[in-house]
């Protein structure tokens, strides 16, 4: 029943990134072109300026589009990292209920199954490092493997 939601959500946020990732390709393209049109033009103005304030005013102002382009373009690579990071992780949960619904129609132990999840729910709602944003503290793990296994077979 919940698998879709999961699958909706991933399938979504991926077409968005990879909108958001043209959107980051053109601009791109449309940086390159400002910053070559701000090089020949200053190369082309530099030579009119008799004083040295009018050429700092001018390379400010030339600059200050470049800059406007690169917050621009930092943005678009953001949203793109975002949606990315959101698919992966709607994936992960997909799968991690897929996981559980074949774990769950095995076991037959009760206790066994609130053990399988517990785990269920923090592979869910803790998540892990995606790739998709660099720097991030990647020493939040999801449950290891063997600590579930090692868990569940502890004699109580």
């Amino acid at each position: 029943k919940y698998l879709g939601v999961f699958s909706k959500e991933s399938e979504y946020h991926k077409k968005v990134a990879y909108i958001w990732l043209y959107v980051t390709i053109g601009l791109s393209i449309v940086l390159v072109g400002i910053l070559f049109w701000v090089s020949w033009d200053f190369t082309l103005n530099i030579a009119k300026f008799d004083t040295t304030p009018k050429i700092y005013a001018f390379l400010i102002l030339k600059l200050f589009v470049l800059a406007i382009a690169i917050y621009v373009l930092q943005q678009s690579i953001r949203n793109y990292l975002a949606n990315m990071h959101l698919f992966v992780l709607n994936k992960h949960r997909e799968k991690s209920l897929e996981v559980f619904d074949a774990m769950i129609g095995v076991v037959k132990d009760s206790e066994i199954a609130d053990q399988v999840l517990s785990y269920l729910a923090k592979s869910i709602f803790e998540s892990g490092e995606t790739g998709f944003f660099p720097g991030k503290d990647t020493s939040k793990d999801g449950p290891d493997l063997v600590q579930i296994f090692k868990d569940i077979s502890k004699p109580k």
